[in-house]
């Protein structure tokens, strides 16, 4: 399992096994009155020969102008499948889990120019 934290972000590349946990964690409800940590959670699996991803975001990543939707539906396409979902959960599958790492990276840059474009500073 590879993982990788940037300030109020997660990223990971999970086994087969934990994709269940793993689905979990991405569709917990964040809780009343709590405040989430990380604010974005983007998650790829790979499993039987398929690739999965899902995305989950926080109120602040969505009131920052992220889209759970649009950075699944950046990634999805890489892997050569396809996936939906909301502002702030969707997820996707696809037939190529190589490209996992590129659909993740993909994802990431999307991330970064939203938020360059909504002024806000591009986490490092």
């Amino acid at each position: 399992r590879r993982r990788q934290a940037r300030r109020d972000r997660v990223r990971a590349e999970i086994r087969r096994e934990e994709r269940t946990a793993a689905r979990a964690c991405a569709e917990q409800d964040r809780g009343a009155g709590a405040q989430p940590i990380p604010q974005l959670i983007l998650l790829g699996a790979r499993s039987d020969g398929r690739a999965f991803l899902a995305a989950n975001l926080g109120p602040d990543a969505v009131a920052a102008g992220l889209s759970a939707a649009d950075i699944i539906g950046v990634a999805a396409p890489i892997i050569g499948g396809g996936g939906g979902g909301k502002e702030r959960l969707a997820r996707a599958g696809g037939k190529d889990p190589a490209k996992l790492p590129e659909a993740i990276r993909a994802a990431e840059d999307a991330i970064t120019a939203t938020l360059a474009g909504n002024g806000r500073p591009s986490p490092e």
